[in-house]
């Protein structure tokens, strides 16, 4: 016992390696750094709150994380998505069990919940994935579907922990019939995900749903599973009579890098009445063949018709591969740039920064006036579209896209010019709404680039949701960026790229003495 004793005295009397802080210093460092951050969370400014709130993340003991949930209420978005971000880093055990209990999925707040939900997709440790599943409530659609997400991306980066077909089997009910659409979509994925083998059955029954968004994702997902019945699937869902199914039909077809995949996409390319399918169309073929046809279908089923029947593309071919947005391209109006959608919903930021003078005493949103026109009336005659401006809130021109009249161009441009809505930029709200119209292809979003309003600020945690959000729509998100930093242009571009649109900056100094008909 005495030896015992000594070792301890021994150990206890140790002198502290060169370079390492003493146990007592380094606490009170790390109180120090907590106390800090507890006043600064007490700032009226919400810049300082959000650096609160990294600071508490690289800190990282659990009274540091229980504050970053806290911040998840706060009613600055740049201060909650700051904690959101900051979240997807718990590597502490109990703090990931409290987040699965009333300090996140059970919290009483439901954007805390949804918050959480969508940042435990993230984390670098492994999750219980039964425990998750088994808050998940398919009534609260939006938070079931994050959860869903979560599950899906734990499980494909082998971070989910439980029995995989179990999980898969409390999904089950958010895939009946009746459910919203959204959420029947994202359980599949999941499902796909936790038994990529086992799910087959399941996503091929789902390829004759009533529910389109439900026929895209189980052609996506039968492809990502390795199933041999994909490319048929998709040469038949080709035909298919919603857009969104035929979208997600068309980029399984390219993957499939064989005759018959080629083949059906000349077919598709004759018969495709919606102008940014088409594009697609010809974009894919072209990259598959090192040819430069465009959208003319009939010299690709002539090269289809040469081809032997065991052709496959050179390795060079990637048609999975969307051409980069052209960054740091500047035009002088909206008149040049282009337009690829003939169903196209224009979202415009009038938060303060258009509202400020520019050249000749005329503020940007005059300026815009005239050039809003002029975009709107190179619309094609068969076109539709919708205008949604937007401040703290979004005001839509209509509830859903309109042909593109002469008689509704006019018309969408005097409610555009009477406009005087003033407030921050929401464009997450305004981005849901245009989402929530169906015949949608593309959002065309007119800013100045920062977002300053609404649930979300974050423009790099905003690209991830958003291109999560449309990708069973295969809805492309473009933008045009009035006098935007070089910053914002490239958190723009990396959205425009993730979704298959384009982000274009604009100069806004047209001389005041220029009349419409100049522009």
């Amino acid at each position: 016992m005495a030896s015992v004793v000594a070792v301890v005295v021994l150990l206890a009397a140790a002198p502290v390696p060169v370079g390492w802080p003493a146990p007592s210093t380094a606490l009170s460092e790390d109180k120090a750094v907590l106390d800090k951050a507890r006043r600064m969370l007490r700032e009226p400014w919400p810049d300082a709150r959000r650096r609160a709130v990294k600071k508490l993340a690289a800190l990282g003991s659990p009274r540091a994380w229980e504050l970053v949930r806290d911040a998840l209420e706060d009613d600055e978005p740049e201060v909650a998505d700051e904690a959101q971000i900051a979240l997807g880093t718990v590597t502490d055990p109990q703090v990931l069990r409290g987040l699965l209990g009333r300090d996140g999925l059970r919290h009483g707040d439901p954007w805390v919940r949804l918050r959480v939900a969508e940042a435990l997709g993230r984390v670098t440790v492994e999750v219980d994935g039964e425990a998750l599943v088994r808050v998940l409530a398919p009534r609260e659609v939006e938070v079931a579907r994050a959860l869903c997400w979560s599950l899906e991306r734990l499980a494909k980066g082998g971070r989910l922990g439980g029995r995989p077909a179990r999980i898969a089997g409390r999904l089950e009910p958010c895939l009946r019939r009746g459910r919203d659409g959204l959420l029947r979509a994202d359980a599949l994925a999941a499902i796909a995900a936790l038994t990529p083998g086992a799910s087959r059955g399941t996503l091929t029954e789902a390829l004759s749903d009533d529910e389109p968004l439900l026929r895209a994702a189980a052609v996506t997902l039968l492809a990502e599973v390795g199933a041999a019945e994909a490319c048929g699937a998709a040469r038949h869902l080709a035909r298919d009579e919603d857009r969104g199914v035929r979208a997600a039909a068309i980029e399984v077809l390219a993957a499939a890098r064989s005759r018959a995949g080629v083949e059906a996409l000349a077919q598709a390319l004759e018969a495709e009445p919606r102008r940014r399918l088409r594009l697609r169309l010809a974009e894919h073929l072209r990259a598959l063949s090192g040819l430069r046809y465009r959208e003319d279908a009939r010299p690709w089923k002539r090269w289809v018709a040469g081809l032997p029947a065991d052709w496959c593309p050179a390795p060079a071919g990637t048609p999975a591969t969307r051409a980069p947005s052209d960054e740091g391209r500047t035009v002088a109006s909206l008149a040049s740039i282009p337009l690829d959608s003939d169903r196209l919903c224009i979202l415009v930021d009038l938060s303060g920064s258009l509202w400020a003078e520019r050249t000749g005493g005329r503020t940007r949103k005059e300026l815009l006036d005239d050039q809003l026109l002029a975009l709107l009336e190179r619309l094609a005659p068969e076109a539709h579209f919708n205008l949604i401006p937007y401040a703290t809130s979004p005001e839509p021109w209509q509830k859903a896209l309109v042909p593109a009249t002469a008689r509704n161009v006019k018309a969408a441009a005097r409610e555009f010019e009477r406009c005087r809505i003033t407030g921050k930029g929401n464009v997450w709200d305004a981005a849901r709404l245009a989402l929530a119209d169906p015949g949608v292809d593309t959002l065309l979003v007119i800013t100045d680039g920062a977002p300053t309003g609404g649930p979300h600020w974050n423009l790099e945690l905003m690209t991830e949701l958003l291109t999560w959000e449309r990708r069973w729509r295969s809805v492309a998100v473009s933008s045009v960026l009035v006098d935007a930093s070089k910053r914002l242009q490239r958190s723009w571009t990396q959205l425009a790229d993730r979704t298959g649109g384009t982000s274009t900056a604009v100069r806004f100094e047209v001389p005041a003495e220029k009349s419409r008909s100049d522009l």
